[in-house]
């Protein structure tokens, strides 16, 4: 019996595992090589082209002999080394992942500069469709993603759906017929209300429905006045309580006051032309407006202010197209840029920075060629999802956005074209209506993954040239190191390099530039980062909260800011030999504060001997900079001052009264500046 069960296991692995490569004779790849769970990167695997995870639950072992090219791309996945990972210089790497070393080394080759070498990870993977029995024109999700509105064409009845959705399945719960095409439906951002705008025609255009999760119950309608008033979006602002109304003549754009559930008092302006579509601001003061191609403005900004209800143009631009799609991007740095999709079949997709009474068009690429129905930012600002008519290239397309610059992610080939695409409100998921009659979900791939860090565990990295790290943090776990090699780590805002709890980190020969806030920091007290011969160069007041230094050789601190060590641990300045044995090497430690720089001890628990020297070859060196204390007492070590420096300490103590843990000072030469309360216990 056990014989038959462990035959089971080994033949399921061999079925949904493979080795890329073989283990005996060289197989040189030279296209992207697909990483599923459980493959393997054979001993003579020669990647030409790199590799790619294909999902961040991917978990796969490099076991390769020879040096890696191409682009390398993680996706969040976790990649266990059995060898040494070499890059050579035509390397890139796109997305981090889960490394786990086994204590091998990863070297990065001298091109790379930047890591990973594109911002964000902006792909979907499909999940559902469902036949909805007619085109549809519009989805949306209710405020927990639980379920989809739709809005169909007026063929078949019921123009008006709602689906519920598991995660997994797409289930049809109710629907209502308006008698004609339902254009638009949004729901409100908190509660289970549903706005819907349909066709002009006999009775109401506009509706409010309640949703119990079983059935809709009419709250409320509006008829706009005849067949010209056909309502092609409806939009509520970020707190419910109005809705936008994007429709034909007259009163091309209108906006009610909906905070009781019914349509309560209105205002409207007379545009050029049709209004196509609208959307909101972060914070619900502007709205953006796209109309029919006119030979005028086709993209208008208006102040909506309330008590009593007004709008206000307050910018506008010619686009020469008709503007089917505005979506107004609503998170910081980018919540002044809003996309438009048209149908100018030479460039559809455009971006606009709005400020006070202008809109500048931001350049990008790449360029789209189809016209856009329907676009969309995600929840983050910085995944954009478009639909597009009928083509060759894929109607939904996903592109990622920082810095001004917008990068294709990937795309969706649907096979008829796509009206509507919206997110989750959670930004896990993606839906899409089209011509096809199907409703459609798909996974954001990021959405289950922590993407704002990466583990690394006992990993040695070694660079070979200066290089950024942004926007996905690293974590180091176990026994790791970074071997600079007397190159430059630039910290972006985005990116932090932390330490995990009980793990210890080198940095050695390296430089560390854009050093703020809490960039370097433990995520336990016992988090320990052992320094050799490094330079935080600080950008801004730096503040060390977790974990310990332990330093080996020198440790500069440069720039002229604080660098504020407030963690409640002892950080060590080594002076002499780890252990016992004949071979084992001897660390000089030294605290250098450069000229303009300030090193700040304030621990959170007062205590004065958090900063401790091992030796007398142990140093605290003043090199032109500043030393500041609470209550800070130093023993045993040398105490340097060269330039112009400056103490300023509430309580600093040289000695503790016994000759064995004696002080040595040296300021020859120096202008020492001290102030505050300096105490001798030197004997």
């Amino acid at each position: 019996m056990k014989v038959v069960v462990c035959f089971l296991l080994l033949y399921t692995v061999s079925i949904f595992s493979v080795d890329i490569g073989s283990d005996t004779a060289v197989t040189r790849f030279n296209t992207q090589q697909i990483v599923e769970d459980g493959d393997r990167i054979a001993g003579f695997a020669s990647l030409a082209a790199g590799f790619l995870f294909n999902n961040p639950q991917v978990t796969g072992d490099f076991d390769c002999f020879f040096p890696v090219e191409g682009d390398v791309s993680l996706r969040f996945g976790i990649l266990q080394l059995n060898q040494d990972l070499i890059f050579h210089n035509n390397f890139s790497l796109s997305t981090l992942g889960n490394i786990v070393g086994n204590s091998h080394v990863i070297e990065l080759s001298s091109n790379i500069d930047c890591i990973p070498n594109t911002t964000t990870f902006c792909s979907v993977t499909f999940l559902d469709t469902i036949d909805t029995g007619d085109d549809v024109f519009s989805v949306d999700w209710n405020a927990d993603g639980s379920f989809i509105a739709i809005g169909r064409d007026n063929n078949k009845g019921n123009e008006v759906q709602i689906y519920s959705w598991d995660g997994t399945t797409l289930t049809l719960i109710t629907g209502v017929s308006l008698g004609q095409d339902v254009r638009s439906v949004s729901w409100h951002p908190t509660l289970d209300r549903l706005a819907v705008g349909r066709y002009g025609g006999k009775g109401s255009e506009l509706y409010l429905y309640s949703f119990n999760g079983v059935t809709l119950t009419l709250l409320d309608s509006v008829s706009l006045g005849g067949t010209a008033d056909d309502v092609n979006e409806v939009a509520f602002d970020p707190s419910g309580d109005y809705l936008a109304v994007a429709k034909g003549a007259p009163f091309e754009l209108l906006v009610y006051d909906v905070s009781a559930g019914t349509f309560g008092s209105s205002v409207g302006v007379n545009l050029a032309d049709h209004a196509l579509s609208v959307g909101w601001d972060s914070i619900g003061n502007f709205l953006v407006v796209g109309l029919d191609l006119h030979g005028g403005t086709e993209l208008q900004v208006y102040e909506f202010t309330t008590g009593p209800l007004a709008l206000t143009l307050d910018a506008s631009t010619e686009i020469g197209a008709d503007v089917n799609a505005v979506d107004w991007n609503k998170v910081s740095p980018n919540s002044d840029v809003i996309a438009i999709g048209t149908d100018l079949l030479t460039d559809a997709l455009m971006l606009f920075r709005y400020s006070t009474g202008s809109l500048t068009e931001i350049p990008i690429t790449p360029v789209v060629t189809t016209e856009i129905n329907s676009l969309q930012w995600r929840i983050d600002g910085v995944c954009l999802a478009i639909g597009m008519e009928s083509n060759t290239a894929g109607e939904i397309r996903i592109f990622s956005f920082e810095n001004d610059d917008l990068t294709f992610e990937g795309d969706v080939e649907v096979g008829s074209a796509t009206n509507s695409v919206r997110w989750s409100r959670s930004g896990s998921y993606l839906a899409s209506g089209d011509d096809a009659n199907d409703l459609e979900t798909y996974q954001f791939d990021a959405a289950f993954v922590d993407t704002s860090r990466v583990l690394f565990s006992d990993v040695q990295l070694y660079l070979n040239g200066d290089v950024t790290f942004r926007d996905t943090s690293i974590v180091f776990s176990g026994q790791s190191s970074i071997h600079g090699r007397g190159n430059t780590i630039t910290l972006s805002p985005t990116f932090s390099l932390l330490v995990d709890e009980d793990g210890s980190l080198l940095l050695q020969d390296l430089i560390i530039k854009g050093v703020s806030e809490s960039k370097i920091r433990g995520l336990d007290e016992r988090s320990t980062f052992s320094l050799l011969n490094t330079e935080f160069e600080l950008d801004g007041d730096y503040t060390f909260t977790e974990g310990k230094f332990d330093i080996l050789g020198d440790f500069t601190i440069s720039g002229t800011h604080t660098l504020n060590y407030t963690a409640e641990q002892q950080s060590i300045i080594r002076g002499g030999a780890f252990s016992s044995e004949e071979c084992s090497p001897i660390y000089c430690g030294s605290l250098i504060v450069d000229e303009g720089a300030t090193f700040s001890y304030v621990p959170a628990n007062n205590l004065a001997t958090l900063l401790s020297m091992e030796s007398e070859i142990s140093k605290i060196v003043l090199n032109g900079g500043n030393l500041h204390a609470s209550t800070l007492e130093l023993t045993n070590g040398t105490f340097q001052a060269f330039g112009r420096s400056t103490i300023n300490a509430e309580s600093l103590t040289f000695g503790d009264g016994t000759q064995e843990n004696n002080l040595c000072i040296d300021i020859k030469g120096a202008q020492l500046e001290v102030s505050g309360n300096l105490i001798n216990n030197n004997v």
